[in-house]
């Protein structure tokens, strides 16, 4: 099967569709640089919202969008929304705005093409952990202020994300670490402006989405500073954001049983509040 493809352009644009039988419909399409998008869901004949769950992995690490698909999926399906999972290029090969600015032609290419796949370009909600719940902040905030031609963002979720890539860096140069270095290739006093066009916490308005988030009190690669002060600033807007903090927990989007091991079958955090908030917002 053949999508015609658009002149090339930076980002995304459609090239060839691969169908794979799964339990559920599947496609699995080859988009431009940034590499594939998988669009799964039940029924194609029917137009259904959709969630645009974004990996994380330090901005560097394309197998989480594989590992999001095995975690989300299940939670998704019953619910009778559809999952995309989109990719983008990678640090340290390409830095920031590459990105951001992949998952914003994404964005486009939904808007325009997402109901041959039976998707609801109405009713979309953004899902991210970690450097993930970074761009999906940053989507929710930048995007939807600068663009028209999207989808329309319902809501985001975010798992321990990165809202102040100054603050960031900042908190990584005490401890040796270069993730944000790496990503935005240079440190923010060589580019301030850069700094804050890349950080949803300096990119906040009063039409942003929804938010809803969740962060482990402990954790030591993303300090639960970043997630307190995007709801301080989301709630000094006129924002009503879910925040819930697991107490005592690391770096993590997956819940722990009591005794300390991770929880079989996976469960994600606050997984109940989290569905409930995507059901609210998109419908």
């Amino acid at each position: 099967m053949q999508v015609n493809p658009r002149p090339a352009s930076r980002g995304y644009h459609p090239a060839a569709v691969i169908m794979a039988e799964l339990t559920s419909t599947h496609h699995d399409l080859r988009l431009g640089p940034a590499g594939v998008v998988d669009i799964c869901r039940t029924d194609a004949s029917v137009s259904s919202p959709f969630v645009l769950a974004i990996h994380g992995g330090a901005w560097q690490r394309r197998e989480y969008q594989r590992i999001f698909q095995t975690l989300l999926w299940p939670k998704i399906k019953p619910l009778g929304y559809a999952l995309v999972l989109a990719t983008y290029r990678l640090s340290p090969e390409y830095q920031f705005p590459c990105a951001y600015d992949d998952l914003t032609q994404l964005l486009k290419w939904l808007r325009n093409n997402g109901y041959s796949y039976g998707l609801d370009a109405a009713r979309c909600a953004l899902l991210g952990s970690s450097a993930g719940a970074h761009l999906a902040m940053l989507l929710a905030t930048r995007a939807t202020q600068e663009l028209r031609d999207i989808p329309a963002i319902r809501g985001v979720v975010q798992y321990c994300g990165i809202a102040d890539l100054t603050a960031q860096y900042q908190f990584e140069e005490t401890r040796g670490h270069e993730m944000v270095k790496t990503f935005m290739g240079v440190p923010p006093m060589a580019d301030p402006k850069r700094y804050q066009e890349a950080s949803p916490l300096m990119n906040l308005h009063r039409a942003v989405p929804p938010v809803w988030m969740a962060h482990g009190t402990a954790d030591e690669t993303v300090p639960v500073a970043q997630s307190r002060a995007l709801n301080e600033k989301l709630i000094s807007l006129g924002h009503d954001p879910v925040y819930l903090e697991a107490r005592g927990l690391d770096h993590t989007m997956l819940e722990r049983t009591t005794d300390g091991p991770w929880a079989e079958p996976a469960v994600l955090l606050f997984e109940h509040d989290m569905l409930r908030f995507l059901k609210c917002s998109l419908g």
